[in-house]
């Protein structure tokens, strides 16, 4: 399965304050994207289900491809991929999931950074080719969890995990974050992604330049 079930224990004081910034959206996205989320979350019965049937669908229906059309500068970005384009690489996939996820009132950030995959020694050599873009979605008692819809990594070979992993450390409650996020956010050591100041919406190609 591409999610694994996840326990909430206990109730989440910061997560009104995050659900209040993360759930934000433009007022010109289409009814007809809110109405396809909602067919899409329809069988789910957790917020965590709902992420999951998001990340699920993105997956089944579009292609992944490090050379698509960029959408026109006068059509939304993740309208024109979703109906349109309906190819692209991660951070397509991120931001459709982001802004999918905060239609269905998921609190989810985009989030910009490198996949680190270690070699037999143990050590990853990163550069740019290693770029790479995934959604993070808070829930409330578990903290931001990560998300990767696009289901390959920065090279386009398909072999990024799929599952998400909860991140660690102070910022997953830290209440303070903005929309778009610009803060590090930290992930389980074992999923190899590392985040720069990270940017939203994504406007160019990929780069494979170091």
């Amino acid at each position: 399965a591409l999610c694994r079930p996840l326990d909430v224990p206990h109730p989440d004081p910061y997560y009104a304050q995050i659900a209040a910034k993360y759930t934000a959206l433009p007022g010109h996205l289409e009814e007809r994207v809110y109405q396809d989320m909602r067919s899409m979350i329809a069988d789910a019965a957790t917020p965590y289900e709902q992420a999951c049937a998001i990340l699920r669908h993105l997956q089944r229906y579009y292609r992944y491809t490090l050379s698509p059309v960029t959408p026109p500068e006068n059509q939304d970005f993740v309208t024109y991929f979703l109906y349109v384009g309906k190819e692209g690489y991660c951070t397509y996939f991120a931001s459709a999931m982001t802004v999918l996820c905060r239609m269905a009132g998921l609190p989810a950030r985009y989030v910009e950074g490198f996949l680190a995959q270690p070699d037999s020694s143990g050590f990853a050599y990163v550069t740019g080719q290693n770029a790479h873009a995934w959604t993070e979605v808070y829930l409330g008692g578990a903290g931001w969890i990560a998300f990767n819809p696009s289901g390959g990594d920065a090279t386009g070979s398909g072999s990024a995990p799929d599952e998400p992993e909860p991140t660690t450390g102070p910022e997953s409650g830290d209440p303070d974050e903005t929309i778009p996020p610009t803060d590090d956010a930290t992930l389980s050591p074992n999923d190899g992604l590392t985040t720069p100041e990270p940017t939203l919406p994504p406007t160019g190609e990929a780069s494979p330049a170091p």
